[in-house]
């Protein structure tokens, strides 16, 4: 009885000590699943990236934030995948390496910043903490990491960065302005006077030892003309009053390449304003900077005049190339005559004070060349020779020659002939290329005719006049060639008075019952003795009433002798130098030269010259030359 008790005690006492077992295994099991919620709950709701991974870098657990931020839906999608599978190679290929050896040496890396780069381009940044893995029997199995996402902070640190970088270079470009700027830099107050501070150079290019707490218009005054001083007063005005727009005033600025006198020498400086306010104080004043721009405004004077030069010169060998070789040589021989008389003419002024006989030779010289250079269209010369004529005609006005008008003539001789050096320069030049088209003597009267042609009709233009040219009875292969530049220059002298004198404006031949377009009509006729040229125009006629005028006006002659005359020596009057019945002088006539210039060449030539007119209808020139024998040419 007493052995089965006790066998009853041990068997239920073996239950118990299984009961225990259970008991505490279920316990362990709870703290288990207790401490896997826990750390699943951690994983899932901790915003750093926590993971584990084996010996092979391969992802085994990872927390919620960091499936999220590789972009997955569960851990299922990242589970069993490495750094190479999300990033790409750069940040995958340094990441495996620490990790290979934290397994290998066991030697955890803290807080390291990983620059993370995406295979998609991205860039992030985050703060790592990798540890070994170890199990049970001290052998590494992994590796546990955890990353905190930095890439705002990274970027931040960045700006920062940038930031002070710049604050250091900005200060360091100032340092570097302020000690060895090359242009004037100071503040302006609003009472104009200029702060403690500004750059060396302003004083180098104002040429002042002492600035500071000057009046910049003190400054300025003996530098600019008054003028500008009291604009730039009113500029200043209205920089500091900030109802007007500085953009605005930007293009008032009366002192940019502003010519100054500093010290006796010429300089241009250029002054730019820019206002600056201290919102605390509330004060007002201007940064001025000013630079020497004297270098760049004489280079660009310069290179402007060789571009103007340039073009000059091209333009001349254009005319010049389009000029028949004959006419040309004829001009050039001409022009050189013709200077010869008035520097002759030059010298006798200037030793007789003031002859009118000697100043009407300048002028035939001039109006010589004048027509000349017009007829081939060298309006650059025939310019030159009007301005010198211009001048000869308020020497003519006044009662003794000063010596300012004898310098003034000068310098217009010695331009007229400065351009013509250089004529006769360029077509030495380009002789060959006309030597190798010299045309025949019979062309180069023909083209005589043309160049005629050319200038009525851009004489007539310019008068707003519509004239024809009829030279179908100019017979020039009858041309003497001795008379060559004397028929050229009374056939350009008559073109030029019958448009400006004869032709009327298309309106008033319309109203006379005339056709719009005036007739201009040059004809030849010679016989064994003489060469007769008639140049004949259907404009208005010589009003003869009008010439008596303007003979009394010139007071050459007394009212008497004039009131004695016939109609026939009032009519030949006109050949008298100094009358002419325009009413203004330009560059075509009105100076009552022309006409007594051809009769005096013709003259020479054993010539003569006679016109008839009738008011209204026409006028006639005849010019009759003596036909020379070929021993008298000779000789």
């Amino acid at each position: 009885m007493k052995s089965s008790v006790t066998e009853s005690h041990t068997s239920k006492a073996g239950s118990n000590g299984k009961d225990d077992q259970i008991k505490k295994l279920e316990k362990k099991i709870r703290i288990l699943e207790q401490e896997q919620s826990m750390f699943k709950a951690l994983l899932d709701t901790i915003p750093d990236h926590i993971y584990f991974k084996d010996r092979k870098s391969r992802f085994i657990i990872l927390s919620k934030a960091l499936i999220e931020w590789f972009g997955a839906n569960a851990i299922e999608d990242v589970k069993g995948k490495t750094d190479f599978d999300i990033f790409s190679g750069e940040h995958a290929n340094q990441a495996y390496e620490d990790e290979q050896n934290i397994i290998k040496t066991g030697i955890p890396i803290i807080n390291k910043e990983e620059k993370e780069t995406w295979e998609d381009g991205r860039i992030t940044w985050v703060s790592t903490s990798k540890v070994p893995l170890i199990n049970k029997s001290g052998k590494i199995t992994g590796i546990v990491g955890i990353s905190r996402d930095m890439t705002e902070k990274k970027e931040i640190e960045a700006k920062l960065k940038k930031y002070r970088e710049n604050l250091e270079e900005s200060k360091r470009q100032t340092d570097i302005i302020l000690s060895n700027v090359d242009e004037g830099l100071f503040l302006l107050n609003q009472d104009y006077t200029i702060a403690g501070q500004y750059s060396r150079e302003l004083k180098n290019i104002l040429e002042e030892s002492k600035l500071a707490n000057r009046n910049l218009l003190d400054i300025l005054r003996d530098k600019v003309d008054p003028e500008i001083l009291e604009v730039t007063h009113q500029y200043l005005e209205f920089l500091f009053d900030d109802k007007y727009e500085e953009l605005m005033l930007h293009d008032l600025n009366p002192l940019y390449q502003m010519e100054m006198v500093i010290n006796n020498s010429k300089k241009y400086l250029t002054f730019n304003f820019k206002r600056i306010k201290n919102f605390k104080s509330r004060e007002k004043s201007v940064i001025i900077t000013v630079n020497d721009v004297t270098k760049e405004i004489m280079l660009t004077q310069s290179l402007e005049e060789q571009k103007a030069e340039s073009k000059r010169k091209m333009d001349w060998m254009l005319c010049v190339l389009n000029i028949e070789p004959g006419m040309l040589k004829e001009f050039i021989t001409s022009v050189q005559e013709e200077m010869a008389q008035i520097d002759n003419a030059f010298q006798q002024l200037v030793a007789s004070q003031k002859e009118n006989s000697v100043l009407n030779n300048l002028y035939r010289s001039l109006h010589t060349i004048k027509g000349n250079a017009s007829l081939l269209e060298l309006d650059f010369l025939a310019d030159q020779a009007h301005n010198a004529e211009d001048v000869v005609a308020q020497i003519k006005n006044k009662m003794k020659l000063v010596a300012r008008d004898r310098k003034e003539l000068e310098s217009q001789i010695e331009g007229i002939h400065k351009t013509y050096d250089e004529l006769r320069e360029l077509i030495h030049h380009i002789a060959k290329i006309h030597d190798q088209f010299r045309t025949k003597r019979t062309h180069e009267q023909k083209q005589l005719v043309k160049s005629l042609e050319k200038l009525v009709a851009s004489v007539s233009e310019s008068y707003n006049k519509k004239v024809r040219f009829d030279h179908g009875s100019f017979n020039s292969s009858t041309l003497p060639y001795e008379y060559r530049l004397l028929i050229r220059d009374v056939l350009v002298q008559l073109a030029q008075n019958s448009i400006y004198h004869g032709i009327e404006p298309a309106e008033k031949r319309k109203q006379s019952g005339k056709p719009e377009t005036g007739v201009i009509k040059v004809s030849t006729k010679n016989n064994r003795n003489n060469y007769v040229i008639r140049f004949y125009d259907d404009g208005q006629g010589i009003e003869l009433q009008r010439l008596k005028e303007k003979v009394i006006e010139s007071g050459k002659w007394s009212l008497i002798q004039i009131n004695g005359w016939s109609d026939r020596e009032l009519l030949d009057s006109i050949f008298e130098p100094g009358i002419s019945t325009a009413d203004n002088t330009d560059i075509t006539a009105g100076r009552g030269i022309g006409l007594d210039l051809i009769r005096k060449k013709i003259g020479k030539m054993g010539g003569e010259i006679s016109v008839e007119s009738e008011p209204g209808k026409y006028t006639c020139f005849s010019v009759t030359i003596p036909i020379k024998s070929k021993q008298e040419i000779a000789v």
